[in-house]
């Protein structure tokens, strides 16, 4: 990544440094390397924005939000998430848009603010069913499992901890074969339509 970054640099390529910086402030985040992570996306951000590239510059402010939000600095995690979401809403940018709102309910959940987190959570998990992303769902799944154990259903929390083993790999049958994937699937809405009417 450096030397890409370094090439597009010495090019004069602004959106080539744009999104060689948001992978290296990517990978920082994923490291745990926090300060490089802030520099690299807070330059991917400011780049971004001079030449209007929407979509790098909703993702640079939503892994500075995931960065914030590890390092335990909440205030900035909130102001950055909330910018990802309306950056990616108006650029119609919606597995973006999943994403923020995925961020914003666990930064809602570490606050014990419960009903912002069950909207931002809920939304967010119809969104990575309808676009079947199946490890976003996972993690989703898993943040509202927290969200039923802290609202006092420990028998909704359990299930929908449970849930992530049926949705993460593939399903074998006693032969070894796959079982069908309509099984599978029907499994998976079963479980994201049902907090709508338990979680309240």
């Amino acid at each position: 990544e450096r030397e890409a970054l370094a090439l597009f640099r010495t090019l004069g390529e602004r959106s080539g440094q744009a999104i060689g910086l948001l992978h290296l402030g990517q990978i920082a985040v994923y490291v745990g390397d926090n300060e490089l992570a802030d520099s690299s996306l807070n330059e991917c951000l400011r780049i971004a924005k001079s030449i209007q590239h929407r979509e790098v510059e909703g993702e640079a402010e939503l892994r500075l939000g995931e960065n914030a939000f590890e390092s335990g600095r909440p205030d900035d995690a909130r102001r950055h998430l909330e910018r990802s979401l309306a950056i990616c809403r108006e650029a119609g940018d919606r597995r973006g848009e999943a994403h923020a709102l995925n961020w914003l309910g666990k930064a809602d959940l570490e606050a014990g603010d419960v009903d912002e987190a069950h909207l931002h959570l809920r939304e967010a998990l119809l969104s990575f069913r309808d676009f079947e992303m199946r490890e976003e769902l996972v993690d989703c799944l898993e943040d509202y499992a927290e969200l039923a154990r802290q609202l006092g259903d420990a028998n909704l929390g359990v299930r929908l901890a449970a849930a992530p083993r049926g949705v993460r790999g593939e399903q074998l049958g006693p032969r070894g074969h796959h079982h069908e994937q309509g099984d599978v699937a029907g499994r998976r809405n079963q479980v994201v339509e049902e907090p709508e009417h338990r979680v309240v």
